[in-house]
């Protein structure tokens, strides 16, 4: 699809006070899910020391299923926690689902739940039919007691108020991108316009994406850069340790689809695509390590944090299927 013309993030510090209070609440809910499935749990034992070994067996299966009911929402609510403020979705997509659309409003990344992790393998409009609990497995229920069900979280957050409002407004379960922007998330603040400053274009990039994410995330751990992946990143160490990285790169060859016909030179260019780099300052492809004498001879002194720089190579190198490690400077 061609992108729209105008490009959005997150309204920053509306998305990150609504996520916490989010994550807050959604722990709450997931804190209730356990304490179910530790009733199950002991229910189970109990009924097993009485010899009731049917009832008991009946226990287990729910207490099963419900451990990996809350086993998976773990790792939802941290994958919702940790999901970077970005939003390429809006610019690849000419319709959303109302549930990517809700998790914006509550100033979480919607890709979250389309990663290939699986994120998000249901609907919050259709109860899942793999949490349902079939009539034969159910437990028996003693006067006034109901049957416990195991969506309860995906009920709780279609009784948010941002669900329902937006239900309201877009009855269907797809919603056309550019009216969730110009309807609704950019006049309710939920989105602004993406800054120029950082902007980078992801249409046609240089290297390989997998490769490139994975060299972003290391860069970022290790706090090298400041910046989404699909920004200019901001290079926060000396300049020179940014050089050394590019030469790196190509002494090895890598991204190996980039290197499929041979290249004798850097292509500074290509490898600047990532990084906020202005125009003022000294050319990277110009830098040059520190240099010390010894017995006569200039030796290159290693730069800020090289061994840092080494290890991500390593990564890299492996991430790239050679396995014969990091070649040493000649």
């Amino acid at each position: 699809m061609e992108p729209h013309q105008m490009r959005y993030q997150f309204n920053f510090e509306k998305a990150l006070k609504k996520r916490i209070e989010t994550i807050k609440k959604l722990r709450g809910f997931l804190e209730i899910e356990e304490e179910m499935r530790e009733f199950l749990h002991d229910e189970m034992l109990k009924l097993h020391k009485q010899g009731d070994e049917k009832l008991s067996a009946s226990y287990q299966i729910q207490w099963m299923r419900w451990s990996k009911y809350c086993s998976a929402w773990a790792v939802r609510i941290c994958a919702m926690e940790t999901s970077q403020l970005s939003l390429e979705l809006l610019d690849e997509q000419d319709e959303i689902y109302i549930e990517e659309g809700f998790y914006i409003t509550l100033g979480i990344n919607p890709s979250t739940l389309i990663s290939p992790s699986g994120f998000m393998t249901w609907r919050l409009q259709d109860i899942p039919t793999l949490k349902r609990i079939e009539k034969e497995d159910r437990l028996p229920l003693k006067e006034g007691e109901m049957y416990p069900t195991f969506w309860n979280i995906e009920e709780r957050l279609r009784r948010f108020p941002e669900y329902i409002k937006l239900e309201r407004k877009f009855p269907s379960d797809k919603i056309i991108t550019q009216e969730f922007i110009e309807k609704w998330a950019f006049p309710k603040g939920y989105i602004e316009p993406r800054q120029a400053e950082f902007y980078r274009d992801t249409k046609y990039p240089p290297y390989d994406e997998s490769f490139s994410k994975l060299l972003h995330e290391e860069l970022r751990k290790d706090r090298f850069i400041e910046g989404e992946h699909n920004e200019e990143w901001r290079w926060i160490k000396s300049d020179n340790s940014l050089s050394w990285l590019c030469k790196d790169l190509h002494r090895h060859q890598i991204p190996k689809s980039y290197y499929e016909d041979e290249i004798k030179d850097p292509v500074w260019d290509d490898f600047e695509h990532y990084f906020y780099y202005p125009k003022d300052k000294y050319p990277l492809r110009k830098q040059r390590p520190l240099t010390i004498v010894e017995d006569g001879e200039s030796v290159p002194m290693d730069v800020p944090q090289q061994r840092k720089l080494e290890k991500i190579v390593e990564k890299l190198l492996l991430h790239e299927g050679i396995t014969s490690g990091r070649k040493e400077f000649d």
